[in-house]
């Protein structure tokens, strides 16, 4: 007895009917989406729970449901969904050059690598580079540098802190 002559384990069958549920209704689906789209993904396969998909592929009858078939099932059903799209989306007729397609490729076309006229929004202004000296002497905004007062408030929100009225820094 050879390989091929052995039966076929029903384990194994429910995970094949489960990928040909996924063809059928990719082949469906790739009827009604829109060339260049992507497939909506989803939790439910066939329309049904893991749990429900696998009650479905399991005919063996007797017993119950194998552990795995929930985990697996969709996922070979969802193999078979995107084989079934990808073999719909290669059998599509190819359009010419500069032909439209309804539903296409809507990414922006910038001919022979020209870039578009203006940015899409403007860019943010740059800050001035810091130059390591502060013009005081003193730490530079940086608390315990030398220069620096105990209790003071550093750096650029200094004069926003200082007379606030604030108890942490003690004006009032």
């Amino acid at each position: 007895m050879t390989a091929n002559d052995e039966p076929q384990s029903p384990f194994l069958h429910a995970l094949g009917v489960a990928r040909e549920l996924g063809r059928a209704d990719g082949r469906l689906a790739a009827g009604f989406e829109p060339p260049g789209e992507p497939a909506p993904i989803g939790p439910w396969c066939h329309g049904l729970a893991p749990e429900d998909l696998a009650r479905l592929v399991w005919d063996a009858g007797e017993g119950s449901v194998p552990a795995g078939l929930p985990l697996n099932a969709p996922l070979w059903y969802a193999q078979g969904f995107r084989e079934a799209l990808a073999g719909a989306g290669a059998a599509l007729p190819r359009p010419r050059p500069g032909e439209e397609v309804p539903g296409g490729d809507r990414r922006p076309q910038h001919g022979g690598g020209a870039r578009p006229a203006e940015p899409v929004r403007p860019p943010a202004p740059r800050r001035p580079e810091p130059t390591g000296r502060p013009a005081d002497g003193g730490g530079g905004g940086v608390p315990g540098a030398p220069g620096a007062h105990a209790g003071q408030a550093m750096g650029p929100t200094a004069s926003r802190v200082e007379g606030t009225g604030s108890r942490r820094t003690g004006n009032r």
